[in-house]
This record gives structure tokens, C-alpha cells and sequence, in this order.
């Protein structure tokens, strides 16, 4: 067994392996994980330099990598309304009326962000027009996010509220 910097104990620990699915501790060095079992296996591990972390019962997972990960969308899409393929909105006047109900639910002048919109999967193959979209959010700043993260809609309020103009 080779030497461990740390063993992290007392754990509830998913390993993705068939053999050991789930364990107690888990021991590791710089150079990667060098065990994985009981808490009293891996305790007996420890050495004088070695760090033992008691996780009272938290719960560790397999490192996630992912080299096109934004963070950040994914909060920012938590906070949005499903306009999706998936969802119900199929047509122009479904996606329409779903942001005019989301704008009724709110107050004048709050945000109604919506997201995961993509033209092609309506019927029309079309997007709403701007002056569709300040219809049903007359009040509201209006912002679509496009599924691909790389385009947006607005209503005219959103654009007044960014300080856009014709000029």
C-alpha cells in the first residue's frame, strides 16, 4: 500500500466502481488515490504526517472533468422559465402566451428571463418579432436566451433598460 497524505473517514463515499459501490474512507496522495474501503482499514493507514479528515457522514463523489463547463449558465438558467423543445412551448403564440402568463406573474418592471429557445423546433420555424415580444411584455424587460448560449431576444424595454438606442 503506498503512503497516504490524507484519508478522508467516516464518509459516504460513491466510488462508480462494481466491485466496492460505496465506502467509508478513502486515503490519497498527491499522486492519486491509494486506497478505499472501511474507516477502520484505512485508519490503520495513518502515519505521522498523515491528515485523517472526519466528514461526519458527508458525502464524496468521483471527480467530475469537463473542459466546456459554464457554471455559471447553469445558475442563470435555474433562474429562467423553460422555453425548450422538450417543454409545451411548440408554436410562436405558445411561446408567446407562456411569457405573457410569466409576465402577469410578476410585477411591472421585474425581469422575465425564459431559455433553452430555439427557433427551428417551432412550427413556424420562426422567432417572435420584437414587436410580438413588447406585446406580451409591455411592462416587463424581456430577455430569451438562445439553447446555445450564444444569442439572446429582447423586448424594447430590455434594450431602453441596457441603454440601447438607434444610435
Amino acid at each position: 500500500m503506498s503512503a497516504c497524505d490524507y484519508i478522508l473517514y467516516n464518509a459516504r463515499i460513491l466510488t462508480q466502481e462494481d466491485r466496492l459501490p460505496y465506502a467509508e474512507a478513502i486515503a490519497f496522495n498527491a499522486d492519486g488515490i491509494t486506497a478505499v474501503g472501511d474507516n477502520e482499514s484505512l485508519l490503520r493507514l495513518k502515519k505521522k504526517k498523515t491528515e485523517c479528515i472526519d466528514l461526519r457522514q458527508k458525502t464524496v463523489l468521483p471527480g467530475f472533468i469537463d473542459a466546456h463547463t459554464h457554471f455559471s449558465w447553469v445558475g442563470l438558467l435555474s433562474t429562467c422559465i423553460d422555453l425548450g423543445a422538450t417543454g409545451d412551448v411548440r408554436t410562436v403564440d405558445g411561446l408567446l402566451c407562456k411569457l405573457k402568463t410569466e409576465a402577469a406573474a410578476r410585477g411591472a418592471g421585474e425581469w422575465v428571463k425564459g431559455a433553452n429557445f430555439a427557433h427551428y423546433f417551432l412550427e413556424e420555424n420562426r422567432s417572435p418579432t420584437m414587436e410580438e415580444l413588447d406585446a406580451v411584455c409591455p411592462d416587463n424587460p424581456l430577455i430569451i436566451y438562445h439553447m446555445s448560449g450564444h444569442g439572446c431576444l429582447v423586448n424594447s424595454l430590455a434594450l431602453t433598460r441596457a441603454g440601447i438606442d438607434m444610435n
